[in-house]
């Protein structure tokens, strides 16, 4: 196919979210992960990962057709590509670099410093057009999975909840080198059905679905680890939330919690991340 040479960028302020919604989820469409059609959960991504609506642009073609999108979210001189989707019968023409060259020349032309994305590894071509355009391998994010805690003795400590944002104030200067998606204000702006709980010297954030536990973060202080605290938290949510399998997301870099999170019965998720950056100055 040849490539899609008339196209315009408008931002997404003037649009309502459920439009911004139906883009989005008809752009992932047969993607390794696709993304409902919620305008809810995409607001609550907003809050939560600053995505900035002003810098967030649709690929529209000279017949005013939509033909793909591109989620910004910004942190001072920092941006991150949060989405970016190219509708089905677009693919393959060239939108997607026309949508990444787009968002790093706006980036560069407000001064920013640097952009970072994540990119599931197992998505080769995807992996492919990042680095064509600049973008380079930073670090692995990997995910976890285990069954339900069924039979597992239970810790006797209290269960406390904790907002998310005290959570995340408690956090040390370290975590702001984490992923996006684990950073101190991401975490601090996340909000129901995700909770935090304190558990002794443990203390993380979980979403509860019917089915399944998902351990967005964990936090042991250096000084208490390897004495049994994150052992204890688990086993204490799994009383308290029994006959739910673990997930923990593809968010965390490889390295940081494998061995403990392997001594504890989890095996390793199907897919895994590349998280990227490019260098705009």
């Amino acid at each position: 196919m040849e490539a899609v040479t008339a196209l315009t960028f408008p931002d997404l302020l003037a649009l309502p979210l459920t439009e911004v919604s139906r883009v989005l989820a008809h752009s992932f469409e047969g993607y390794f992960v696709p993304l409902p059609d919620d305008p809810q959960a995409l607001a609550a991504r907003f809050r939560a990962e600053q995505i900035d609506l002003a810098a967030s642009f649709f690929a529209v073609t000279d017949t005013g057709e939509k033909v793909g999108l591109c989620l910004v979210a910004r942190r001072g001189s920092l941006s991150r590509i949060a989405a970016m989707g190219i509708l089905p019968q677009w693919r393959g023409q060239g939108v997607g670099e026309a949508l990444m060259n787009r968002a790093l020349a706006e980036a560069r032309e407000r001064g920013d410093s640097r952009a970072v994305l994540e990119v599931i590894e197992q998505n080769t071509p995807a992996v492919r057009l990042y680095e064509k355009c600049g973008f380079v391998k930073q670090r692995r994010l990997v995910g976890f999975e285990r069954g339900d805690m069924q039979g597992v003795p239970h810790a006797s400590e209290s269960l406390q909840t904790v907002s998310l944002p005290e959570f995340a104030a408690h956090l040390p200067a370290e975590a702001w080198a984490a992923p996006w998606q684990l950073q101190p204000a991401t975490l601090a702006g996340l909000a129901a059905p995700a909770q935090a709980f304190c558990i002794g010297e443990a203390s993380g954030v979980v979403t509860v679905l019917p089915a399944v536990i998902v351990l967005r973060a964990l936090y042991v202080p250096a000084a208490q680890r390897r004495n049994g605290a994150g052992r204890r938290f688990l086993q204490t949510i799994a009383a308290q939330f029994p006959e739910r399998r673990f997930s923990v997301p593809a968010l965390w870099p490889a390295g940081w919690a494998d061995e403990f999170l392997h001594s504890q019965g989890f095996g390793p998720a199907q897919l895994s991340q590349w998280e990227m950056g490019c260098a705009l100055k």
